[in-house]
């Protein structure tokens, strides 16, 4: 006795179609969500983003690179002949662990939108 069987595959087919080119927009998003969480949550004029697709980057530096104003009793050239030897100025991180973990919630909520299933 022949079993006949039909499938109408028609509806898994443009989810899969969908999911695919959400996928595939990750790679502008990523860019996109990291210059954005630079301006908004940290308050850059300039944000920059490196890279390009899924890998992308962005430098954060511990201090402002401007020239600092000689203190008074000699503190700016104490503080580098404590460069110059090596030792660190500082133990605190450069980026706020706040900073860091809004980061992460943006980066998590973009990557559930685009593997969302429809």
């Amino acid at each position: 006795m022949p079993v006949e069987t039909k499938l109408d595959a028609d509806g898994a087919l443009k989810q899969f179609d969908a999911l695919l080119k959400n996928l595939a927009d990750l790679e502008t998003e990523t860019s996109t969500t990291l210059f954005n969480w630079q301006a908004e949550d940290m308050h850059r004029h300039f944000p920059k983003v490196d890279g390009s697709g899924l890998s992308v980057s962005t430098t954060i530096y511990p201090r402002s690179r401007l020239p600092r104003k000689k203190l008074a009793g000699g503190k700016s050239t104490r503080r580098r002949a404590r460069i110059a030897a090596g030792r660190p100025t500082s133990h605190r991180p450069i980026l706020r662990p706040e900073l860091f973990e809004k980061l992460k919630e943006r980066m998590m909520n973009m990557l559930k939108e685009a593997a969302t299933w429809q």
